[in-house]
């Protein structure tokens, strides 16, 4: 996600063609409920953007893409995060080089092998 905005405000994304007859996706922050039709809203862009014990979810019900924050994240919702903390427990976040947020992960990084040559 380009923005990140501070509650109250949402993050919209819309993806329309402009002029030339270009997809374009445009990021910017809106109130609450101001997304216009067709456009994604995110209520979060990771669990720095949420209340305290709460995680940044993505998707779940319905194929949604928007975010939220809840307590736990529902069935078929991803974490989104960019600490541990914003992980449920047990999970670690994996954020890609270059990124400032990632997805949760289960359990941690598997034993590298000690390369005694056995």
């Amino acid at each position: 996600m380009g923005n990140v905005c501070e509650p109250p405000m949402e993050c919209c994304t819309v993806r329309a063609r402009n002029d030339a007859g270009v997809l374009t996706t445009t990021q910017t922050c809106v109130a609450t409920g101001a997304c216009p039709m067709g456009g994604v809203a995110d209520e979060c862009a990771s669990e720095l953007s949420c209340g305290a014990g709460m995680m940044c979810c993505r998707g779940g019900a319905g194929g949604a893409t928007a975010t939220t924050c809840e307590a736990m994240c529902a069935m078929g919702a991803a974490p989104i995060c960019a600490t541990d903390a914003g992980c449920p427990t047990g999970d670690m976040c994996v954020v890609p080089m270059g990124a400032m947020v990632g997805v949760c992960r289960p359990g941690a990084p598997p034993p590298r092998d000690a390369g005694t040559g056995g």
